[in-house]
């Protein structure tokens, strides 16, 4: 199973959090059903999106829910390629290459480009 650290660590964060899979849901404002799916192996390709909901639900970053160390490129002048710290790549290039660039960007970036996402979101929903 590809996403077995995924599904690690969504499992622990909820236990010591004491929640279940529907408060989870909940909290990440995704369907319980799409939450189980992950949860049981059944996604295995969970969406960025999906993820980055569920580690702010879960109090973590995607990268320990993923587990991924974090680097800080600013103060290291490297660049980490993801596909080269594993070896069972969760992710389709793009999908690497996105979240490379979201660790490029700074924590105020971040936040501004969530709103973003989200005001699209509302829109396409609405």
């Amino acid at each position: 199973m590809k996403n077995e650290r995924l599904i690690h660590e969504i499992r622990q964060r909820m236990e010591d959090k004491g929640i279940g899979q529907k408060k989870l849901a909940l909290s990440a404002e995704l369907n319980e059903t799409y939450v189980r799916d992950i949860l049981k192996g059944k996604s295995k390709r969970p969406d960025v999106f999906s993820i980055g909901r569920l580690a702010v639900a879960l109090g973590c970053t995607v990268d320990e829910l993923i587990g991924m160390p974090s680097f800080d490129h600013a103060q290291s002048g490297h660049t980490v390629s993801i596909s080269k710290i594993s070896s069972e790549a969760l992710y389709t290039e793009e999908e690497e290459a996105v979240i490379e660039l979201w660790r490029s960007l700074l924590p105020d970036q971040k936040e501004h480009l969530i709103g973003l996402l989200e005001a699209m979101m509302h829109r396409k929903i609405a």
